[in-house]
């Protein structure tokens, strides 16, 4: 039988998104970074970078997948993202 590639995609987590964002946002006096620029940013340093890649269907997709990066809603609708508090320990 044909294996069937749409009933179990895994979606992976690579840690460098993690590192791009604590380094971007360190940069930044929010403490956050804009997913355009973090997309731009891990295109540039990785030209083959596809959310897809690694199953999922967006950059924002991704990044809600990982417990140590924290998504914030703008007022004008842009995402930005940012390390999570490590309080909750």
């Amino acid at each position: 039988p044909a294996k069937d590639s749409t009933k179990s995609t895994t979606k992976h987590r690579p840690r460098f998104v993690v590192e791009a964002v604590s380094l971007l946002a360190s940069e930044s006096s929010e403490g956050r970074v804009g997913l355009g620029p973090l997309g731009q940013y891990l295109k540039r340093t990785d030209p083959a970078f596809a959310p897809k890649n690694y199953g999922h269907s967006g950059l924002l997709d991704m990044v809600k997948t990982y417990d140590l990066l924290e998504l914030h809603k703008e007022a004008g609708g842009n995402w930005t993202v940012g390390l999570a508090d490590a309080k909750g320990g």
